[in-house]
């Protein structure tokens, strides 16, 4: 599964915190902090298809911090992969 975190400009989004969990129970299935290219990406084990909630944000101190975000998508025997674009917090960023 991946995760593509960009900005409102489609510039990667780097140390965006990605969750990508099953949206029948909130189990964990891929988690953590995109890279310099503003990935995050992980395994999951297919066995059936699997409809996900996957939950973005960024709010690091001393940063531009935006909205948090979520979308539903479905992992499938090809795999999964999401593109999420993060608007500005005006309420924090001025």
């Amino acid at each position: 599964a991946t995760g593509n975190v960009r900005d409102e400009n489609n510039q990667p989004t780097q140390n965006a915190k990605v969750w990508i969990g099953k949206t029948s129970d909130n189990s964990t299935l891929v988690s953590g902090l995109t890279n310099a290219s503003g990935v995050l990406a992980g395994s999951i084990d297919y066995t059936a298809d699997i409809p996900v909630t996957v939950r973005a944000r960024k709010a690091s101190p001393g940063e531009v911090k935006f909205q948090p975000l979520q979308t539903v998508g479905t992992v499938s025997a090809t795999g999964y992969s999401t593109t999420l674009v993060l608007a500005r917090d005006a309420t924090v960023n001025g």
